[in-house]
């Protein structure tokens, strides 16, 4: 009888916490659910991030798609007397510091077949995208 009470105990226990509301904070999402609302961290404007990776061809036609366009680094407000657009001699995008985890495609050519790309988390750019590498999935869309 004992171990009856104790797994009976135990289980219930357990569906009590699978069962418990989630009461963190929800996500906005865009694009009817395919995509995440990011804030950008200058300008406060509202972004829309795709959640499945893409190549480069595949990022621009998205936002086209959603009548919007691909990010462009002329929107990191690095004109802004507050935005510091070099760090530790890396350059940055101020806009898009600490707004997310993903890595994104931008619609600025660093030269003739190079994108650059930049990380969320740090906004660090990278002028290292090759759109015509179709196969290079694990950059996200992120269109104004």
């Amino acid at each position: 009888m004992k171990p009856f009470l104790i797994l009976t105990c135990f289980g219930l226990m357990i569906s009590t916490a699978s069962m418990a509301e989630d009461i963190s904070t929800p996500t906005e999402t865009c694009a009817d659910g395919a995509g995440t609302v990011i804030t950008g961290a200058v300008t406060g404007h509202k972004y829309c991030a795709s959640n499945n990776a893409m190549n480069w061809w595949n990022a621009v036609s998205w936002c086209d798609a959603l009548g919007r366009k691909l990010f462009n680094l002329n929107d990191c407000e690095c004109s802004s007397a507050t935005a510091n657009c070099n760090e530790n001699g890396k350059q940055i995008c101020p806009e898009l510091m600490k707004v997310g985890s993903k890595q994104i495609w931008t619609s600025s050519f660093q030269r003739a077949g190079y994108v650059h790309e930049v990380t969320l988390y740090g906004g660090e750019i990278s002028p290292w995208g090759y759109p015509e590498l179709s196969r290079k999935q694990g950059y996200y869309a992120l269109c104004k």
